[in-house]
């Protein structure tokens, strides 16, 4: 009888969430023709001889169709998985190959299942947050791992943001650094990927769990029932930046000093103390980069102390 070799187009994990063992369905293309099928799953490559007892039992399929057949594969390890068409009557065989390789020749199937990572933690230093694992994914030689920062918790929500959609590497949006730059009161959310490259077929990954943080900067000082906030950098205690003396007339201005970063109209005041001559006239303040500029009214003059507070 004669056999036509089946023909692999990879393998993929039924359920890329899962952890410890999962199921890897070995797809064929083609089943081949002739005596019947087996399948069989190894760790290593090599050119399968006949009376291998790896070779599982007869598959029940049509010839020259397509098919799937589920294997278990811990998590962590590489496997190769082969077809044949096998006649009993002569005991020869015809062994299978990829899809990429041609007629005749014979391949097998390598399918690398990633270890998950685990997330322990998320640190701040300045602006910067990095991730860190409790587990080394990258020990078992065929993982390799990156990293997510998102503001939205639901980033991941679709298997399209972190499985393989043809690439050898994930999808937009991750990096092989688990350092981010983030900005403070901004709350982010971040994962890890566990990634092989496996040829022919999809590549493997596995998504950790969701972990989130913000940076706060500053000191915070609460109340005695630990709720109310009495101090900190969005609630602070007034303190005076600035106090000068100025006499100024007619028009001329004087600049007080200032350190304006961070300073804002709901921030901070600028406020002059002592006699405008003239009970209607004011003096101008102006907001300057350098500080606060005071203006005296045309024909006026200006007497007093001016005091600067943030609050």
């Amino acid at each position: 009888m004669a056999l036509s070799q089946p023909v692999s187009n990879g393998a993929t994990v039924a359920d890329e969430t899962t952890s410890g063992s999962v199921t890897v369905s070995f797809n064929l293309s083609n089943t081949g023709s002739g005596g019947v099928l087996n399948v069989m799953q190894r760790p290593t490559s090599y050119s399968p001889p006949i009376n291998d007892p790896n070779w599982g039992s007869a598959i029940p399929v049509a010839s020259n169709s397509s098919a799937s057949v589920n294997f278990f594969q811990d998590r962590g390890t590489s496997m190769v998985y082969y077809s044949r068409r096998y006649d009993a009557a002569t005991n020869t065989q015809a062994v299978g190959r990829t899809i990429n390789q041609s007629s005749g020749a014979v391949g097998g199937v390598t399918e690398r299942v990633p270890t998950t990572p685990i997330i322990s933690n998320v640190t701040s230093a300045s602006n910067t947050h990095t991730v860190n694992l409790s587990n080394n994914p990258t020990s078992d030689g065929i993982t390799t791992v990156y990293y997510y920062q998102s503001t939205s918790a639901s980033a991941m929500s679709s298997e399209t943001a972190w499985r393989d959609q043809g690439a050898d590497t994930p999808p937009s949006g991750w990096q092989a650094s688990a350092s981010f730059s983030a900005t403070a009161g901004v709350t982010y959310y971040y994962w890890a990927l566990g990634w092989t490259d496996t040829n022919p077929g999809v590549d493997g990954s596995s998504l950790s769990a969701i972990a989130s943080t913000s940076t706060a900067y500053g000191i915070e000082v609460r109340d005695s029932a630990g709720t109310a906030t009495v101090l900190s950098p969005s609630t602070r205690l007034p303190s005076v930046l600035a106090i000068q003396a100025i006499n100024i007339s007619n028009g001329a201005n004087v600049t007080v000093p200032v350190d304006m970063t961070g300073l804002t109209t709901s921030n901070s005041s600028c406020t002059i103390f002592g006699q405008v001559e003239g009970s209607s006239a004011q003096g101008v303040i102006t907001r300057v980069t350098t500080g606060f500029k005071i203006t005296a009214p045309s024909g006026k003059t200006i007497t007093g102390t001016v005091v600067v507070v943030r609050y």
